[in-house]
Order: structure tokens, then sequence, then C-alpha cells
């Protein structure tokens, strides 16, 4: 199965997932609440490594390339302490080749679970992106845009006061890539594990 199939199918997934996300905001406890809705923003700021999906007949094979540093800016609204959607905007880079560096962006719309209300977290997302990257075969910097792609986070946060949260997430992206020379078909994203930070106006 082509990589581009297998974004189609986790879009469909999360669209399922993200209307049953939904159903439950709206049945939520409100005596369970931390009081924590509302407009939010936030950060994440931390290390990780390229990532790379590369398909070539029946072969799929999954590499980590370039250490680097990963980002992130939010808004959003939380409906309770369990749902929130939310605009995120993900970047990451590494000049770890020198001049071939890779440099990947994209901004999905999100969703973010907590199913306790409070602490551990889930967050799924669906939007666009492009960058730089390197063929691992040619060394060669290739660029990409306006590529779908797809977020995937989860986590524990806590309180810092009744309007700000600390916590610590592990956060991938992925981007269709379907061109990367030498290959039927591939994706391009990066992984990494951050501080988020997160204020409740």
């Amino acid at each position: 199965m082509s990589y581009a199939n297998d974004e189609r199918h986790f879009l469909i997934i999360l669209t399922l997932i993200l209307c049953t996300l939904g159903a439950g905001a709206a049945w939520a406890d409100e005596a369970e609440d931390s009081g924590r809705k509302g407009l939010f923003v936030g950060i994440n700021a931390g290390v990780g490594s390229s990532s790379m999906v590369l398909e070539k007949g029946d072969r799929t094979t999954n590499l980590n390339n370039a250490d680097g540093a990963m980002g992130a800016l939010r808004i959003g609204y939380a409906f309770s302490s369990k749902f929130a959607l939310s605009l995120e905007s993900y970047g990451f880079g590494s000049d770890e080749d020198g001049d071939k560096e890779w440099g990947l962006g994209a901004t999905f719309l999100a969703a973010t679970w907590h199913p306790c209300g409070k602490g551990l977290f889930v967050r799924v997302g669906a939007g666009g992106g492009g960058g730089d990257y390197v063929n691992p075969d040619t060394k060669q910097k290739a660029t990409i845009s306006d590529r779908g792609a797809v977020l995937f986070s989860i986590g524990y946060d806590w309180g810092l006061t009744e309007n700000t949260t600390l916590g610590l997430s592990a956060d991938g992206f992925m981007m269709d890539a379907g061109d990367i020379e030498g290959y039927d078909d591939g994706g391009v994203g990066a992984n990494a594990l951050t501080l988020q930070f997160n204020w409740y106006l």
C-alpha cells in the first residue's frame, strides 16, 4: 500500500476520532473540570530527529536521519478540561549535514484529549506543510511544498498556576513526499521530545 493511501486512511480514522472526541466533550462532567477552559496559547520546544518513510516495490523502510530541534506554537479553545481544538504550527531544523540541512514545517488543525481532565493527553491533527530534506542515497537536498501532513502527540502536563500548565510531550509529524528520487513513494517528517507550556487566557 502506498504512503498516499496510508495517509488517506489515517485522515479517515482521524475524522472518526475527532467526531468521537467531540461527542465525549459534550458529555464531560463539568464537576471534574480543572477550570482550564476557554482560549489558550502555547509553545513547545525540544530535540529530536528527522524521519523518512521510503517505499520501493513491496519494501518499506523507516529511517531516522538527522538530529535537530523542534518547536511549536498553538492557539486554541478548550471546550472543557478534557477536550480542546487548536491551530498548531510545528517546525524542525537540523544543520547536521552542513549546507544540506533539514528544515521542515507544517500547520495543523489539532484535537487534544485529556482522558482524566488533566495530566495524560493525546493530540492528533491534520494539515499541510513543506520544507527541505536530504535524499539518503544521493545526499542531495530536495524541497517540497503544499503537502498533506499528519500530527500525533502523547504526553503529560502539570498545573503551574490556575491558568498555566507545563508538560512533557512526544511529538511526531509526517508529510507526503512521493517524489523522493529513486523510490516509488515516501514521506518525510520529524519526531521529538519537547517541553510544552500552555497559558489559558
